[in-house]
C-alpha cells in the first residue's frame, strides 16, 4: 500500500481553453496544482520507488476547509473526528480525480489506465488536503 498526503486545496482538471487564435491552452492554476501534487508525490515516494505497471486499486479523500457559514459547534465535532460531513457541491468529484491521476501519471504508476477499481469522497475538515491510498 502506498498513502500520499497532499496538504493543498483540491482543485478539479479543467477543459483546454481557447484564446482569440484559437489556441489551446490549460488554466495556469491547474499547471501550478498539477506540478504541486507531482512534486509532493515524489518527496514521500521511497528512493527506489519503480513506476507500477500492473492493476491498482486507488482510494481517494478530498478534504475541503469548511465555510466560515458552518456552525461553531458543528466545526468543533468535525475537528475532534466525531462528525462526517460530505460536501455536495462543486467542484465535481470526477473531475477532481481526473487532476489526481494526470499529475501522478510516470510519477506513480505508467499510466492510470492501470486503476481497475476506485473509491472517492469529498468531505468537510478542519484544513485543506488530498489523501491518496493505492493497493498494489
Amino acid at each position: 500500500m502506498i498513502t500520499l498526503t497532499f496538504p493543498i486545496k483540491p482543485l478539479a482538471k479543467q477543459s483546454y481553453r481557447h484564446n482569440r487564435n484559437g489556441m489551446r491552452y490549460l488554466d495556469p492554476a491547474v499547471i501550478g496544482f498539477r506540478d504541486a501534487v507531482k512534486w509532493m508525490s515524489v518527496q514521500q515516494l521511497p528512493p527506489d520507488h519503480k513506476l507500477l505497471d500492473h492493476a491498482v486499486k486507488v482510494c481517494i479523500d478530498y478534504v475541503f476547509q469548511f465555510t466560515k457559514s458552518l456552525p461553531a459547534a458543528t466545526r468543533r465535532q468535525i475537528c475532534e473526528g466525531n462528525m462526517l460531513i460530505y460536501k455536495p457541491t462543486k467542484p465535481d468529484l470526477d473531475n477532481l480525480t481526473k487532476a489526481i491521476f494526470d499529475a501522478l501519471n510516470g510519477v506513480v504508476w505508467v499510466d492510470d489506465a492501470l486503476v481497475v477499481s476506485l473509491t472517492a469522497n469529498k468531505w468537510y475538515g478542519d484544513r485543506d488536503q488530498i489523501t491518496v491510498n493505492i493497493e498494489l
